[in-house]
């Protein structure tokens, strides 16, 4: 559980967002859909590397112990 929380969490903040706010003539904020995309997919990405990462940590860690035993 403690993985997942903190892989949810660095998930989020670990990735810059490509989307720049885009304002008209008059100052008002323009939604554009453009970038989100590719923001969620380089999320998701980083958070398959993160839980990748804590899996092999874990069965290395799993191993050893069951090596020592």
């Amino acid at each position: 559980m403690p993985v997942a929380l903190l892989t949810t969490l660095l998930a989020g903040c670990a990735h810059d967002s490509p989307c720049v706010p885009v304002y008209d003539d008059q100052g008002r904020l323009v939604h554009t859909n453009t970038c989100m995309k590719g923001t969620t997919q380089d999320n998701w990405e980083t958070a398959g590397a993160i839980a990748g990462g804590a899996a092999a940590v874990a069965g290395l860690t799993m191993g050893i112990i069951a090596l020592s035993k």
